[in-house]
């Protein structure tokens, strides 16, 4: 036969443009492990790699860039790698391949094993980040990760969209493959509560999960959990009553709790400034502040326009350049109004103190409690004067309202001025101003008497007597914790709590945000091995993966709306290796949005307390208060016989807006609209002195 190729003849262009292609990667193989763990557990996972093999049994190395592929490869049994690595390498993937140098050593590796510690923190984002494009791009054999908590669990629902970048990760064909067939296969139809969405994630989660529970540990000792309500300082609960005004004044003027009125804090448009709001209001259960509001002045001279033209009394004076307030006279009939919405007075219903009274038409001063149950006259004995109502079909409505439901006051809501804080811009209207230095701090208080009730201060006259093993009061088990974790969602709540402990001499540690890895792992090391240390002052940043079996007592100073996260502050001392029982605390002040919360999470004794806006928001209720007991995805869907209505987080029939992730903003939005209604100033009980051995009906949580 002729030859292939007669003449020696070649393909020039496609040689010439071989040759100036780029050398191919050259990837080495290797029998080693390469772990990934956030910065905070590295010098854990070479304590336990020393306390649990032989010396000299595995070469572990900690990865810092520095050594080629090769001696990556060849020369250690376990790399150790964090996850703000996997950024930086992947965000200098596109430079270095640009100058012609190499790609990161990671990704010339095929490894055998390839370990991923806290893997939930590759979900915490639904965009393909840099830490999960790098990830997914490394190669290994088998692919593992490890985590306790799959993904944030809230009241409405476990968010199964976070699950799909760990299959990712898990190169999980179809679903870590393609996002398109996670939605379209399982996303979707759980959130449209078909029981088909259900069966397939259940059949995905058994092949590809192997779950370890506490409870299969023999030798863990338990854990008891309590919930203890605290009473306000009277100023303090000034300050939390102020903001709640606000926001209750907010929903009363906006069409009388109408969700559909553009500057209500229920409207889906203000989902962010409503958001904030609570986030202030749950801060103000911790330390005191100020709104800082001030009355519009053209507004306020507005209103006693309106009032004394209504009423027959001598106008208040034009505001000018030479004219300045007061605007009425101290003899005119209108003054104490002026006074009132300047300084504040109190509501001549109720007698409670208010910085913001509701003007009516008769020129009373009202709260948003007295006036909500009589949109239609005044309630006060001996007025009862008929407001000026405005109906759902009168067009002016339409403007501020695309849906009005109910007759509302008309003349009422014009009738108020404006406030605004100082610094105001647009329609939050300012910040909420904490004072944290000044706050007299029931939660701080209590927390340095329980540390001395449990002998862990050691300027405790108990601890000086008591041996290892004594019953010191209310110590859990007749076992005496030695050291404390304090935990806070609030730095500024830690920082009272710190200068509290200063007070009294107790030594402690701090672990927050923001702090470098290597400051954060010296802080874990010296609370640990130092005797005079036996509080850590912890915010979320500590939550994943420390080993601190050592402690004994979990102090959390305000509840935790992600029941995940609860789980993973707990888990850092009941765990495997726990020195003796874990008494775990959570503070709530009584009568604010802090025992809403609790009510939402775990129901009273008797079962979930019946909200008052309708069977959605029973079912929600309901639903939430068992879910957030269930620390994960895993324990949600692993009982065959749990009905599909524990995973939607929605009313039967209730509508699925979008299957994008819509649906779970609306359930959140449903629930915080929930604790905006039920918010109320802190009344009577509330203020008296609470016994901190009293336990509340709710504080029945195993």
């Amino acid at each position: 036969p002729e030859p292939a190729n007669p003449g020696g003849l070649v393909d020039t262009r496609a040689l010439a443009l071989a040759l100036q292609l780029p050398p191919p990667e050259l990837v080495h193989l290797s029998s080693a492990t390469l772990v990934i763990v956030p910065p905070t557990l590295v010098h854990h996972w070479l304590n336990q790699i020393e306390r649990h093999v032989r010396p000299g049994t595995l070469r572990v190395h900690v990865y810092d860039g520095r050594l080629s592929p090769a001696d990556l490869a060849s020369g250690f049994d376990v790399v150790v790698a964090t996850l703000t690595q996997l950024s930086t390498e992947w965000q200098s993937r596109t430079m270095r391949r640009i100058s012609g140098k190499a790609c990161s050593p990671l990704l010339l590796v095929h490894w055998q094993r390839l370990i991923l510690d806290e893997g939930h923190m590759l979900g915490q984002s639904l965009a393909m980040t840099s830490r999960l494009a790098m990830a997914t791009a490394l190669r290994a054999d088998c692919r593992w990760i490890m985590t306790g908590t799959p993904t944030p669990s809230s009241p409405s629902k476990v968010h199964l969209s976070h699950l799909q970048p760990l299959l990712a990760f898990l190169r999980e064909a179809p679903y870590g493959v393609s996002r398109k067939a996670w939605v379209e296969a399982i996303e979707r139809p759980v959130q449209a509560r078909r029981e088909e969405g259900r069966q397939r994630l259940l059949r995905l989660l058994r092949r590809i999960m192997t779950r370890a529970s506490k409870a299969e540990l023999l030798k863990l000792p338990p854990c008891r959990r309590r919930v203890t309500a605290l009473a306000f300082q009277a100023e303090h609960a000034r300050s939390y009553n102020q903001l709640v005004e606000v926001i209750r004044r907010n929903m009363l003027l906006a069409d009388w709790n109408d969700e559909d009125h553009v500057e209500s804090l229920l409207s889906k448009a203000n989902r962010k400034w409503a958001q904030e709001m609570l986030s202030n209001v749950r801060l103000s259960c911790c330390v005191a502040g100020n709104c800082n509001l001030v009355v519009k002045e053209s507004d306020l001279q507005e209103t006693l326009e309106l009032l004394a033209a209504r009423h027959g009394h001598a106008a208040p004076k034009a505001p000018s350049d030479n004219e300045a307030p007061p605007w009425v006279a101290p003899e005119h009939p209108l003054a104490a109004v002026e006074h009132a919405c300047r300084h504040g007075a109190p509501c001549q219903g109720c007698g409670e103190p208010l910085r913001m009274p509701i003007v009516t038409p008769c020129a009373h001063l009202l709260c948003a409690p007295c006036l909500h149950s009589s949109p239609r006259q005044c309630p006060l004995a001996g007025c009862g004067e008929q407001f000026e109502m405005q109906s759902v079909s009168d067009p002016a409505r339409l403007k501020n309202n695309r849906n009005p439901k109910w007759e509302v006051p008309f003349e009422l809501i014009e009738l108020q001025p404006a406030y605004a804080q100082q610094g105001a811009v647009g329609l939050s209207g300012g910040d909420w101003s904490p004072n944290w230095q000044a706050t007299k701090s029931t939660k701080c208080a209590y927390m340095i008497r329980r540390l001395e009730e449990l002998s862990i201060t050691p300027s405790d006259p108990k601890a000086a007597g008591a041996a290892p093993g004594d019953d010191v009061s209310a110590g859990p088990d007749n076992r005496r914790p030695r050291k404390a974790i304090v935990f806070s969602q609030f730095w500024m709540h830690l920082l009272l709590a710190a200068q509290h402990l200063e007070m009294r001499g107790v030594g402690f540690c701090s672990l927050k945000g923001g702090m470098a890895s290597r400051d954060k792992a010296a802080a874990v090391v010296r609370f640990q091995e130092d005797p005079a240390l036996n509080v850590l002052l912890m915010d979320g940043s500590g939550s994943v993966g420390l080993d601190l079996s050592f402690v004994g007592y979990v102090l959390i100073l305000e509840p935790i709306s992600d029941a995940s996260l609860e789980e993973q502050v707990i888990s850092r001392a009941h765990r495997m290796g726990a020195e003796g029982p874990v008494l775990v605390e959570i503070l709530a002040m009584s009568g604010t949005a802090e025992e809403e919360m609790l009510w939402l999470q775990h129901g009273s004794s008797g079962g979930s307390r019946p909200p008052a806006e309708g069977l959605a928001h029973a079912h929600l209720w309901a639903e939430g208060a068992r879910r957030l007991v269930e620390s994960s995805v895993m324990l949600a869907l692993s009982d065959s016989d749990r009905q599909p209505s524990v995973l939607g987080g929605r009313a039967r029939g209730q509508p699925d807006e979008d299957a994008g992730g819509v649906g779970a903003a609306t359930d959140l939005r449903l629930l915080g609209n929930t604790l905006l209604k039920h918010l109320h100033c802190v009344r009577g009980a509330a203020l008296r002195k609470a016994s901190p051995r009293r336990s509340p009906p709710w504080s029945t949580a195993p």
